[in-house]
């Protein structure tokens, strides 16, 4: 790809999240507790009270992930910066690295030009990619998740192994659900001979995890926690959804048309668009992890069902949603043609989908919601 084709992908990226942040509401930390960011409580108190462990209450689930908070709240007693306006600019940053290390594997990957340009509108116009992190920055973990998995699919594209710790490292720090990659690399390995890690890297890589699974889990135990038990927490996580009592409707709402929400203009791309798969042999190590990775990160907030997740499924089932989007383009042919009625639809099809009701300026949508 030349070095005019770069600059304009650059412009593009940078254009795309100006507009996005300019047309988003700019809650305050209270706002953003009452309008999806509940969780942000918890991470917000654990800044608050850095360099000491907090002491107020915190669910178990979140103090376990302490970290990337923790270094917030330092950072902010250093330098003298306001926690909530710190948590802002960090994740503009973090969207921003999200969207360089993406065109770096789409590069890689040797994706066409309007193909890598296609992919980022599917990231920064998706409003739970983008809106809802900057109204809500303090759920900070999620874009800190979403970096760390890019960074292993990189390591994977580049066969370079510190990249994958590094990743690993960024991602189990961020949310338990790092766990999905762990597994995900042990997968591949077992079952592709070529994969570039070997036993000692992956006895590396286990070693990581545990040790910051293990800080994690030091700082937590030494939090005020709720009554509930963090084993009971867990089994939630896992069966919650088999031990609920829901009709039929809450069920489809929760499973097909709350995701639909983030997942639906990727799928409408495929219909109308691609229409076939092709499963690029020479990238089978990439498409395996993919698919073992995001399907575990999709499936685990449908498991822990609906009076746990609540709408949190679209937020977190978006967690798997980026490595969907590189697969897709990786494995579907998609003509570079596209006709001016196809154009047209995309452009308003991507404006209305970023126009959420909630986290930007534009209200037309608010009947829609359901």
């Amino acid at each position: 790809m030349t070095a005019t084709k770069d600059l304009s992908i650059f412009f593009f990226v940078t254009i795309s999240l100006l507009y996005i942040f300019f047309t988003n509401t700019h809650l305050n930390y209270e706002e953003s507790l009452l309008l999806g960011g509940a969780d942000g409580e918890s991470y917000f108190s654990i800044s608050f009270y850095a360099p000491e462990i907090s002491k107020v209450k915190i669910q178990p689930i979140h103090s376990e992930r302490f970290i990337f908070p923790y270094l917030i709240g330092m950072a902010s007693n250093i330098f003298g910066i306001k926690i909530f306006l710190l948590y802002k600019i960090l994740s503009i940053l973090l969207l921003f690295l999200i969207n360089l290390v993406f065109i770096k594997i789409s590069k890689k990957l040797r994706f066409l030009q309007f193909q890598i340009v296609l992919c980022l509108c599917l990231i920064n116009f998706n409003p739970y990619i983008t809106r809802f992190y900057i109204s809500n920055p303090t759920i900070i973990t999620d874009l800190f998740f979403h970096l760390g998995l890019l960074i292993c699919i990189l390591g994977i594209v580049e066969k370079k192994n510190f990249l994958l710790l590094i990743g690993l490292m960024i991602a189990v720090a961020a949310r338990q659900s790092a766990i999905a990659i762990l597994i995900s690399l042990m997968f591949v390995d077992l079952f592709n001979k070529n994969f570039i890690s070997k036993l000692k890297v992956n006895l590396l890589f286990v070693s990581f995890f545990l040790a910051i699974f293990s800080l994690n889990l030091y700082y937590s135990s030494h939090t005020i926690s709720y009554d509930n038990e963090r084993s009971s927490q867990y089994i939630i996580t896992i069966f919650g959804l088999f031990i609920e009592s829901k009709n039929f409707l809450e069920i489809l709402h929760f499973l097909i048309f709350l995701p639909a929400l983030s997942f639906g203009p990727l799928f409408l791309i495929y219909i109308f668009k691609i229409r076939k798969i092709n499963f690029r042999k020479q990238f089978s190590t990439l498409n395996i992890f993919i698919l073992t990775c995001s399907t575990m990160l999709i499936v685990q907030p449908f498991l822990s069902g609906i009076d746990v997740t609540g709408r949190n499924v679209i937020r977190l089932t978006t967690l798997g949603y980026i490595p969907m989007v590189i697969f897709f383009f990786l494995n579907m042919p998609i003509s570079k043609i596209f006709l001016k009625w196809q154009l047209a639809f995309l452009a308003i099809l991507f404006f209305i989908w970023s126009s959420h009701p909630t986290f930007s300026i534009y209200t037309f949508l608010e009947y829609l919601k359901f």
